[in-house]
């Protein structure tokens, strides 16, 4: 041991030199393995950097559904491409352009034909509000030698009540006063025989027939004012009507005026308005209109007027008429041919023929039905918005105050990504006629007034 320590001593810059050898292999595998670690890090984040840029420079090219339910058509590619930019930037353009002239087009469709019954009512008259709605109650209930429009509207399908059983009886009284006449001057007798006495019942039963038959060749469907919705004021008020009212009775004429376009589109031949016997609806027997206000959605149609719409409003109708069974399909598709309505519900109930023909109604010879049918109507806002009263606007949905530019904007055509189209959907199939499975229901006899002069 002691020749080593000599050695070592004498040979002291050999043994330092190899520590020093020894030492540094350890501390450079530690240095390099740090160093290489730092490098490689270093050589990650440039390559995610990269591998990012490449990411962030893919797109996808997507044409959104247009309908409910459909897929939109997706192109991934992993960078632009300026041919197809060019092209999915066009064909968004013009999808714009076919939503923007649909939408114009719905507008045009909703409002064509109902304008204001008074001009400057609405949505509020300056300094002369009380004198412009009693304008317009006069106009609904008819003043003078002034109809009301609701009898232009029943005058526009042909319509009036049954003939006039006073007018009848009167006419049948003439026949077997004349008959009696007859037998006293032939053979002195007072009476007639039971041969003569069922002759002329016969005679009789066929000249009310006949009264019957004429009348109705005169018109195309029965309907009075009484058959019209109670919401219609039959009197002009005492007090001028709120400006509210007013849009709510304007509202209600335009709902009507619609439900007898679609009455007479189903009534009309290639010469115009068929008679009644021959007539697809022969008898309207009540209408009755909502009122204007929000409304739960319709399991049928999916449509709603309820608390976030602000792009229409729906005024749901109920329609009773005695209709040809055969023929019923024609008036649901009259119906859906008007506006925007759909039929949501039909009931069927049997028809006592007999008995409304002793009451004056002549039906034809073909199978009728009583019907009740569900009606959904459509308002859009775009138009609407500008007439209503600040009270209507608040009792509906989704309808901001004055001021806010949203509210009465008309509502933009439905943007190219949306899933919904609003009323743009597509309408649903007609409903089929269903039986109710009720008991045989008799209709409710109308007012045998000639309608002028029970209008009230």
């Amino acid at each position: 041991m002691k020749g080593v320590i000599d050695w070592a001593k004498a040979h002291l810059s050999v043994v330092v030199l190899s520590a020093v050898i020894l030492l540094s292999i350890p501390a450079a595998f530690v240095g390099s393995h740090l160093w290489n670690g730092k490098i490689k890090k270093a050589r990650q984040a440039e390559v995610s950097k990269v591998l990012g840029d490449l990411d962030s420079a893919k797109v996808t090219y997507t044409i959104p559904a247009l309908l409910p339910g459909d897929t939109p058509v997706s192109w991934p590619r992993p960078a632009p491409n300026p041919d197809a930019t060019a092209y999915f930037k066009g064909l968004k353009q013009s999808l714009e352009r076919q939503i923007e002239e649909v939408a114009s087009e719905a507008q045009r469709i909703n409002g064509q034909g109902h304008l204001p019954l008074i001009t400057g009512l609405f949505p509020q008259a300056a300094g002369n509000e009380r004198i412009k709605a009693l304008e317009l109650a006069a106009k609904i209930v008819g003043k003078g030698d002034e109809h009301s429009v609701y009898l232009d509207l029943l005058d526009s399908i042909r319509a009036d009540g049954p003939a006039d059983p006073v007018r009848i009886a009167a006419s049948l009284d003439e026949q077997r006063f004349a008959a009696i006449e007859k037998a006293r001057a032939e053979a002195g007798r007072d009476r007639l025989t039971p041969e003569e006495e069922a002759e002329l019942t016969k005679k009789l039963v066929a000249l009310r027939i006949g009264q019957y038959q004429a009348h109705a060749a005169t018109l195309s469907i029965y309907a009075t004012l009484d058959n019209l919705p109670p919401s219609i004021p039959r009197e002009i008020p005492t007090e001028p009507p709120t400006v509210t009212d007013c849009f709510e009775w304007q509202f209600d004429f335009w709902v009507v005026k619609d439900i007898c376009r679609a009455i007479a589109i189903a009534n009309s031949g290639d010469a115009g308005l068929l008679n009644v016997d021959r007539a697809v609806v022969k008898r309207l027997l009540s209408l009755h209109i909502d009122p204007l206000g929000p409304t739960p959605a319709n399991p049928l149609t999916g449509r709603s007027a309820a608390t976030g719409n602000q792009q229409y409003d729906i005024r749901n109708a109920t329609l009773e008429v005695v209709v040809s069974s055969s023929r019923l399909p024609t008036l649901v598709n009259a119906i859906s041919r008007t506006n925007f309505m759909t039929v949501t519900d039909i009931d069927l109930a049997e028809v006592d023929v007999w008995r409304d023909l002793d009451e004056g109604y002549y039906y034809g010879p073909e199978h009728v039905v009583l019907a009740t049918l569900s009606i959904e109507t459509i308002w859009l806002r775009s138009w609407t918005t500008a007439m209503m009263p600040e009270e209507t606007k608040a009792k509906l949905s989704g309808i901001a105050a004055e001021g806010d530019s949203s509210a009465a904007a008309a509502p933009a055509a439905a943007p190219i990504t949306s899933k919904g189209r609003g009323m743009a959907d597509a309408p649903p199939p007609a409903a089929a006629p269903k039986s109710t499975g009720r008991s045989t229901k008799k209709p409710t006899s109308g007012s045998n007034r000639n309608r002028r002069d029970g209008g009230g």
